[in-house]
């Protein structure tokens, strides 16, 4: 039995949708904060009327954007390339690595966390719908994160390692039995 088998790490998100940006570009990141200045402002730090005059100035956070997307996942503009947007029910999210590529996977319920490895070495080919989108990773290290949080001081997270390339994503919704739901999003190397 591998070590991927039994010790699949899980994150989850303090609100709102996860992120999938690459490592080099998490720094730009900014989560639910605004940049002013060079410093970093919550919007729970300002008044109400500082804070209608800077949504008026800069628009939104990256936080905002991200809640804005509707698809289960969704490119995203990170500074001068590309993450993902994870969206849908807040739920724990693991990765499970493949040879050419790997799956996130997020439970919606199960009664036994312990069983998902299981579930998914025998996943339905009729399961996948494909996404509109290619996935290009121009570097091997992803971070996965919750969208509120700012890239340069992440709480809870879990690191990726894909080979660069292009991907395309997959979704699935997958009940192996009536204790578990599972939306899984499989990345395959083209």
């Amino acid at each position: 039995m591998s070590n991927q088998f039994t010790s699949l790490k899980w994150i989850g998100s303090s609100g709102g949708p996860l992120v999938l940006i690459p490592k080099h570009l998490s720094h730009f990141w900014m989560g639910y904060y605004f940049n002013l200045n060079g410093s970093l402002v919550s919007p729970f730090e300002m008044t109400f009327d500082e804070l209608t005059n800077l949504h008026l100035a800069i628009s939104k956070t990256d936080y905002d954007r991200a809640c804005e997307i509707e698809k289960y996942i969704a490119p995203i503009k990170v500074d001068s390339g590309t993450g993902l947007v994870i969206t849908g029910e807040i739920c724990p999210t693991s990765w499970w690595q493949e040879e050419f590529g790997g799956m996130l996977v997020r439970v919606r319920y199960t009664d036994d966390i312990l069983l998902i490895p299981s579930f998914l070495l025998n996943l339905p080919d009729s399961l996948w719908e494909e996404e509109s989108f290619c996935f290009d990773l121009h570097e091997s290290s992803l971070l996965l994160f919750g969208s509120v949080e700012h890239g340069k001081d992440i709480g809870d997270l879990l690191e990726i390692i894909l080979h660069p390339g292009n991907y395309q994503i997959f979704t699935a919704n997958y009940s192996p039995n009536s204790e578990t739901a599972l939306i899984i999003h499989k990345f395959n190397r083209i």
